[in-house]
């Protein structure tokens, strides 16, 4: 019984998942660099 998804939904919610995952990626590797340049002070 697979739920039936069209194409354009599929790819808009993938664009989605991968983009927020890149703002987390990027989120964590700007704290890093803040974190190492307050503790560096």
């Amino acid at each position: 019984m697979a739920v039936e998804i069209n194409e354009a939904d599929r790819k808009r919610g993938i664009r989605r998942t991968a983009l927020w995952t890149s703002l987390l990626a990027l989120a964590f590797y700007a704290g890093f660099i803040l974190l190492g340049v307050l503790n560096s002070r």
